[in-house]
């Protein structure tokens, strides 16, 4: 019985570290660039699901609803504690943009510079040729995957 209590235990916590809850937000801010509310938690959604997260929950403040210059995204999440093996990922602008006509190079850009930093990663590079919302950007890393 104490072996079966003990075994029980164990499967639970090792449950409960699986996920690591994150709070994180986002801020931009741009003389000649701006986004709606919309766009922008749309936005942190497709990053976050490209990066592994689950049970997403996105809230903007701002945006051009609120004729604001800045867009303010609040996320939770929670990562995945995968052991299993890396696996190379590449986002780029076309990982995001390929069917719409959004222009949001520098935004999207800072949003997966500043999300990245929740995840175990390996191997990261990066580069940046946008200039506002147009132009290229590209990143290269290993995330762990499930087992």
């Amino acid at each position: 019985m104490k072996l079966l209590i003990a075994l029980l235990a164990s499967s639970l916590l090792s449950m409960v570290q699986a996920q690591e809850v994150v709070n994180d937000r986002f801020h931009f801010s741009h003389l000649r660039s701006f986004y709606s509310c919309h766009f922008a938690e749309n936005r942190a959604d497709q990053i976050l699901q490209a990066l592994g997260a689950e049970n997403i929950v996105s809230r903007c403040q701002g945006g051009l609803e609120m004729r604001q210059r800045f867009v303010s995204v609040l996320v939770d999440f929670e990562v995945p504690n995968h052991r299993g093996p890396w696996r190379n990922v590449i986002l780029n602008e076309r990982t995001f943009d390929r069917f719409s006509s959004e222009n949001s190079c520098e935004f999207t850009y800072r949003m997966i510079q500043q999300f990245i930093e929740n995840f175990a990663v390996r191997n990261l590079t990066s580069f940046n040729g946008c200039w506002d919302g147009r132009g290229r950007f590209q990143f290269e890393f290993q995330l762990r995957q499930e087992e």
